[in-house]
């Protein structure tokens, strides 16, 4: 299998369908993401955290892809949950990714190598935007240690 850097070709009865890079990548991330016990694809970075403080977004991280005439091969990077079953969810994610690489795509999957970077405590992933909403309500309405308003004793 020969890497190309932009596309993959399937040869079908008709023709020829060419697949970006790109979309494979979604493909691999959307279903990557979706298998149980996965927190998130790559591992935290600086970069990945200046990213997200300039509110700038990022494309599908933690994979490593190569492409060729119809087959693929990858190297996924991934933040697991505490507790979980590290093997189970390899074989997950390497099912569910061939599976709906051949499905959608017309891929065929050679190899789907997997590096757990890290794990995460269920309580340290990342706020949903109504659970900030709900932080910023109770920290308006909670007495705080210092008012200002208040004159300061003499």
């Amino acid at each position: 299998m020969l890497p190309t850097n932009k596309e993959s070709q399937v040869a079908q009865e008709l023709g020829l369908l060419t697949v970006n890079r790109k979309v494979v990548k979604a493909v691999i991330h959307r279903i990557a993401s979706d298998v149980p016990g996965v927190v998130q694809l790559g591992g935290d970075s600086i970069w990945k955290r200046l990213f997200k403080f300039l509110n700038w977004k990022l494309g599908p991280r933690g994979i490593e892809l190569e492409l060729a005439d119809g087959e693929a091969a990858m190297t996924l990077t991934l933040v697991v949950r505490m507790g979980s079953r590290v093997p189970e969810i390899a074989a997950e994610v390497r099912r569910r990714v061939k599976k709906a690489l051949k499905e959608q795509l017309g891929i065929d999957v050679r190899t789907v190598n997997v590096n757990i970077t890290s794990v995460k405590v269920a309580g340290d992933e990342p706020r949903q935007i109504e659970d900030l909403d709900a932080t910023a309500t109770r920290d308006i309405t909670r007495k705080r240690r210092f008012d200002f308003d208040d004159e300061a004793p003499l």
